[in-house]
């Protein structure tokens, strides 16, 4: 290497780990890497145990290779955000308070990005070390079925929909400070150090990887990999809110409709199995701020907007949306089930009504089977010869049991079925069910026969005011017309 090597900055924030902490700086401080181009920012997020006396200690014998700090007990994510704050080098790296770097990490990296100038950060494969530095395993992407995200284009998908999760563990990661702008500080509600920076990172530069692989001590205390019973269950959950914050914080605008419901059901999934992990329903609570239950509220409307204009994909994505920010909005979950089932062009949709006339009225089944006076009024305005067609919505019922059911109102009205209206039934359909195919129906509707109160964007007839039907009808079709 050069003498004009990138001074390099060791992020390590440290809490109650005194007893793993003078292994991990040695490991810093033995890098095959020239020492005057590494710094080591320690923040002390206010430890009760050794910690602070192992950091005096090293601090006393490298005063010019490490810079300390201590504040009042903050969480790992905010000494993280401190960390940030004191670094000075050019290219920053992650070591936690209890793992091992092997000595060529350092070099290994620093080459990879100065002779790659669209990598912005590179990470490594992981082994499981035990607290006496024994290798347990040598390859926890094997163990875990995990494969190296690297590139550009799709990392970011991949960052949010891998089942297995992010690849690229903490202290595996070295990255170009310049980025820091992507990621930092890291926001309230992110679980994950790691994950989210490489997640913001693979929005505008490619992932590298390294062959040296960073020693994970897993022990009682594990925060992540290692972690068992309860401990378990709360990994599990901190990925879907990981998956979430994702989401609300850029990676929904930036995936496709197809990739964004992809990543609600990895997000679903990892719910399930939550579950079943912990063997209880009782568990804690997906948290949801009062301004992520707003922004859900404010998706959702987006959604009914765009699913009456007959965008589904949009409304598709917006149903996506206001799930991430109110887990709990249970309507706009049965309508993401509902929109991805239907998941049809706007030819297949037009399929339902090809057999309708220029006009459509719609009606109600369970309304005419409460007054099949209704059809009997209608039959007297409008006459089989007019272009109009009544709809008659069935959706909730298969085929067979509607056109059965929808023949006793035709005879109960006393409309004789050989002059009767223009008419069309739709019933359940397998490949458009329940909200979509109804919602569908009301938009190509220009008309609704019912004494209900008007709730659509376009007229309602009560039997007292079918006198002037055939003359909207006609009047709205001659605007339609000229309109387009």
């Amino acid at each position: 290497m050069s003498t004009d090597v990138p001074l390099v900055s060791v992020l390590t924030p440290v809490y109650n780990y005194g007893r793993y902490l003078a292994r991990t700086l040695d490991s810093a401080l033995t890098q095959d890497y020239p020492a005057d181009r590494m710094e080591i920012v320690i923040v002390d997020d206010g430890s009760t145990d050794e910690t602070p006396d192992v950091i005096a200690e090293y601090s006393a014998e490298h005063p010019d290779r490490i810079r300390a700090f201590r504040q009042e007990n903050q969480g790992f994510i905010a000494a993280t955000n401190a960390t940030f704050r004191e670094a000075r080098g050019e290219l920053w790296a992650f070591l936690d308070s209890d793992d091992i770097w092997p000595p060529e990490k350092t070099r290994e990296q620093v080459e990879i990005l100065r002779r790659s100038p669209e990598v912005g950060a590179v990470y490594s494969d992981t082994e499981l070390i035990d607290p006496y530095d024994n290798v347990l395993t040598p390859s926890v992407w094997t163990l875990y079925t995990q494969s190296p995200i690297v590139g550009g284009g799709g990392a970011m998908y991949r960052m949010c929909s891998e089942p297995s999760g992010n690849p690229a563990l903490n202290s595996t990661i070295m990255l170009r400070a310049e980025l820091a702008d992507q990621f930092a500080p890291i926001p309230d509600g992110v679980p994950y150090v790691d994950w989210w920076v490489m997640a913001r990172i693979a929005r505008v530069a490619q992932l590298a990887i390294n062959e040296s692989r960073v020693g994970y001590r897993t022990h009682g205390a594990n925060i992540t990999l290692g972690a068992t019973g309860q401990r378990a269950v709360r990994e599990v959950l901190k990925a879907v809110q990981m998956r979430r914050q994702l989401l609300l914080r850029g990676a929904g605008d930036e995936l496709t409709t197809e990739q964004l419901l992809m990543v609600w059901r990895v997000f679903e999934q990892a719910a399930a199995h939550t579950a079943s992990i912990a063997q209880s329903v009782f568990l804690p609570l997906m948290p949801a701020t009062e301004a992520e239950v707003e922004r859900g509220h404010a998706y959702a409307a987006q959604a009914e907007s765009a699913t009456r204009a007959g965008r589904y994909q949009d409304a598709l994505r917006s149903r996506v949306m206001a799930v991430a920010a109110n887990p709990w909005d249970a309507e706009s979950r049965e309508w993401i089930l509902d929109l991805s089932a239907f998941a049809l062009t706007d030819a297949e949709i037009e399929d339902h009504l090809t057999e309708a006339r220029g006009s459509v009225v719609l009606a109600f089944l369970e309304e005419l089977e409460k007054e099949p006076q209704l059809l009997a009024a209608y039959a007297g305005v409008v006459g089989a010869d007019d272009d109009i067609t009544l709809v008659v919505d069935a959706t909730e019922v298969e085929e067979a049991a509607a056109l059965a059911r929808v023949q006793q109102v035709i005879g109960q009205s006393g409309v004789d079925a050989a002059t009767m209206p223009d008419a069309l039934l739709v019933g359940r359909d397998a490949k458009a069910p329940g909200k979509s195919l109804k919602v569908e129906l009301e938009r190509r509707a220009d008309a609704v026969l019912t004494r209900r109160p008007a709730r659509l964007g376009v007229p309602a007839y009560s039997p007292d005011r079918l006198d002037t039907l055939r003359a909207d009808l006609a009047a709205r079709k001659s605007m339609l017309a000229s309109e387009r």
